[in-house]
């Protein structure tokens, strides 16, 4: 993907991107007229930032909106949820001014990635706290957010529905460390996230190097292995599901079947219904082990013009938002 090209006009940074010819996604850094911003939303700007001018919405998500402005001849970014709730706000920066820390762990981990805006987050007194990126990887949008030395700290989704915490290996659950010693023998953990789904747990994810190899695993809150994507340097090589992990090559022989709408489970369902209200059915699949025992589900859905891509755990609980 072709990075975003940057450029300054009227004290707001705009951005335009790249769009691949089978895509139909509405770009994030598209601005819609305030009267297509919830007045829940427009009454919390209001009230946060009474003296912001020259003000910009975008909604990066069905239920979140943001909004770019100048606040004392200063460029910065407020986003909300639809209820009207501030999630967080920053000052916009120069992409150039991140600490070399971030851009290396985005290219490590996002290869290909576009940087949409990058914002530092400053005290009272003017230190920084910390640093967002908002970036695309294959026409799907995240922020990513580092402390004050540029090491990642949290992952999120726009909506709100997928959040990633750094946390140290000695935390993760027994039932993981378990997991990993038996099927990944001199495995070295390089990163460790919780992840959660509108403010409870959902599962954990883990990303490890054997043999010169990297794996990102996925387990569920319980510590129960539930997917794996073997990084070989091909992106498009994703492994699901449990088989024989032994010897570092990420094979297994489980299975990803296409299945009908009405074969998921009811709380995916239920779970898609109350999140995004008036979604469009794509397609299905269920991942199975080499014992034939479910393993999870994966859901394709549009949504006002935007391909979705989530995936749920064998009782259709959901675990994250591609």
């Amino acid at each position: 993907m072709k990075k975003y090209l940057i450029a300054l006009l009227g004290g707001t940074l705009l951005f335009a991107s790249c769009k691949s010819p089978d895509s139909d996604l509405t770009p994030a850094t598209t601005t819609i007229d305030l009267s297509s911003v919830p007045s829940l939303v427009q009454a919390s700007m209001s009230r946060n930032f009474p003296t912001a001018a020259d003000v910009t919405w975008r909604q990066t998500a069905p239920t979140a909106y943001m909004s770019t402005f100048k606040q004392s001849q200063v460029a910065r970014t407020a986003t909300f949820q639809q209820t009207g709730t501030l999630m967080k706000a920053g000052e916009v920066i120069d992409p150039a001014a991140l600490p070399k820390a971030i851009t290396d762990y985005l290219t490590t981990n996002y290869p290909g990635y576009a940087l949409v805006q990058a914002d530092v987050e400053k005290d009272a007194a003017g230190v920084v706290k910390g640093y967002e990126t908002l970036i695309t990887v294959k026409n799907v949008q995240y922020e990513v957010e580092f402390d004050a030395a540029g090491a990642f700290s949290k992952l999120e989704t726009p909506d709100g529905h997928e959040q990633g915490n750094a946390i140290a290996a000695s935390a993760l659950p027994a039932a993981i460390t378990a997991y990993l010693n038996a099927n990944y023998a001199g495995y070295v953990i390089r990163e460790s996230e919780t992840h959660s789904s509108n403010g409870t747990l959902a599962g954990y994810e883990v990303e490890i190097v054997q043999n010169n190899t990297e794996f990102d695993l996925t387990f569920d809150a319980a510590g129960t292995f539930v997917a794996l994507n073997a990084k070989d340097g091909d992106d498009n090589n994703e492994n699901e599901g449990e088989g024989d992990h032994n010897g570092g090559q990420g094979e297994h022989n489980g299975t990803a079947t296409t299945i009908v709408q009405s074969a998921l489970p009811a709380a995916v369902g239920t779970y898609l219904a109350t999140n995004y209200a008036g979604y469009t059915f794509v397609s299905a699949k269920v991942e199975k082990n080499a014992a034939g025992t479910v393993q999870g589900y994966e859901v394709h859905f549009k949504l006002k013009g935007k391909k979705y891509e989530a995936e749920f755990n064998a009782a259709g609980v959901f675990l994250k938002m591609e």
